[in-house]
């Protein structure tokens, strides 16, 4: 809490679910970007993507699919099992393919 000149402010901290899928889904959105810049995918480019990741990371993916596909171009988006999980925070490996 804080206060200045009589008046007090008050703010909750606490993270609510919602709050800690949308973080997770930027993550995954800049590690994809980070992605295709690393593979030298143009700007415009279509790709088609399979990942794997933690429990949780998965779930946010498929709680908000239709975003991530749009601010990536992907057209395409599934887990693939046979991956295996990466060792960033996120647990996330995705492989990108370019669609021709």
């Amino acid at each position: 809490m804080a206060s200045h000149d009589g008046e007090s402010v008050a703010l909750d901290l606490a993270l609510s679910p919602a709050l800690i899928s949308a973080g997770l889904v930027r993550e995954v959105v800049r590690f994809i970007q980070d992605a295709r810049k690393t593979n030298g995918f143009d700007i415009s480019d279509r790709i088609n993507i399979s990942y794997n990741a933690n429990p949780e990371v998965i779930a946010a993916i498929a709680a908000d699919l239709a975003h991530i596909q749009g601010e990536v171009l992907a057209t395409q988006m599934q887990v693939d099992g046979a991956l295996s999980t990466g060792d960033n925070e996120l647990g996330l490996t995705v492989n990108l393919v370019k669609q021709a």
